[in-house]
């Protein structure tokens, strides 16, 4: 099996699949997943991690921050750079992902000119 670079979680299509092909285009292998729940039980079952993980915040059933707070809690997995990404726009959010442990927080609004730079600073990592 191939390494895979970069996990994505999004519950919205549109976005998840508009930021895989941007990843895939700058040659980064991907997988994406449209569940929340279906992220974290993959992540922890997995014997290969990513590199990198790309959350959105709002998704239902768990958001960005049960996300952060659940992989910074495993040891095998809290040194995972988490960048998130989401159309949520209060600072207090924002904040508080990152003091979670997100390396990262950019506006879905934004995606098209700060994902890919925030992407490649991060996978130097």
């Amino acid at each position: 099996m191939n390494t895979i670079d970069i996990f994505i979680v999004d519950d919205n299509e549109l976005v998840r699949t508009g930021i895989v092909r941007m990843l895939e285009n700058d040659n980064f292998t991907v997988k994406a997943f449209n569940n929340p729940r279906q992220f974290i039980a993959e992540i922890f079952t997995t014997a290969t991690l990513p590199r990198l993980i790309i959350s959105d915040y709002d998704m239902e059933g768990m958001n960005g921050i049960d996300i952060i707070s659940t992989l910074k809690s495993s040891p095998k997995h809290k040194h995972l750079p988490i960048l998130m990404v989401s159309a949520q726009i209060k600072a207090e959010i924002s904040l508080k992902a990152k003091q979670l442990g997100a390396c990262d927080w950019i506006k879905k609004s934004s995606i098209g000119n700060d994902l890919m730079p925030a992407v490649r600073r991060y996978m130097l990592i």
